[in-house]
């Protein structure tokens, strides 16, 4: 064998050997699971205030449950909610709210909530989407939802941002809470259809 040919050979197992090692290095790198904020372990998201959906509520009072008629003013107040349901407005669609029954804990009503939008007419939330969970940390509220919000999702700017402003009222309606951030099955995702990010809290607007 020539000179040539061992020094070729030479720099080629120098240059394979280099290659292999940085190809095991990248392969051999930890990887940071995810952590779900709704387990131990969890961070609580950071104070910086986050983004806030462009305003498509409406302002006016919610109507009552039960409707406007005379009600006795001594009789005990039932446990309401807000929900929010899509109308015709002078620029497009708007979200108008609505007060309805719900009873149990924080939770169970906005679980309740999450179902009687996902359900009916052109809804502001994808058919069959439900709240699997809901933790508040601080003043944000984290709302877990079912992967329907995900896969059902019609797609679409503005219905992107009516079920944005209809889980960000929503959320924003229990005691204390100023930001909420959507999940969806445990997981953080960084986008329903490419117009909202959701890899942060949303403020809730103030009235």
């Amino acid at each position: 064998m020539t000179n040539q040919k061992r020094i070729f050979l030479a720099l080629f197992s120098i240059l394979f050997g280099m290659g292999l090692g940085i190809l095991m290095f990248f392969m051999n790198r930890p990887k940071v699971p995810y952590v779900s904020p709704y387990g131990p372990g969890s961070t609580p998201p950071p104070d910086a205030p986050g983004p806030t959906p462009q305003p498509i509520i409406t302002m006016p009072t919610p109507t009552p449950a039960g409707g406007t008629g005379s009600q006795d003013p001594n009789a005990p107040k039932k446990p309401t909610v807000t929900i929010y349901k899509i109308a015709d407005g002078p620029d497009g669609p708007v979200l108008l709210p609505e007060a309805i029954e719900a009873s149990g804990d924080d939770q169970a009503r906005l679980a309740f909530a999450v179902e009687f939008m996902a359900k009916g007419t052109n809804p502001p939330l994808p058919k069959d989407t439900r709240l699997l969970r809901l933790k508040v940390t601080g003043d944000t509220a984290l709302l877990d939802m079912s992967k329907e919000l995900k896969d059902n999702f019609p797609g679409g700017d503005r219905a992107e941002l009516l079920l944005v402003n209809a889980l960000v009222g929503l959320g924003g309606q229990l005691p204390g809470v100023k930001k909420v951030q959507i999940f969806v099955a445990g997981q953080a995702i960084e986008s329903l259809g490419g117009m909202q990010s959701l890899l942060e809290p949303f403020s809730v607007p103030q009235k």
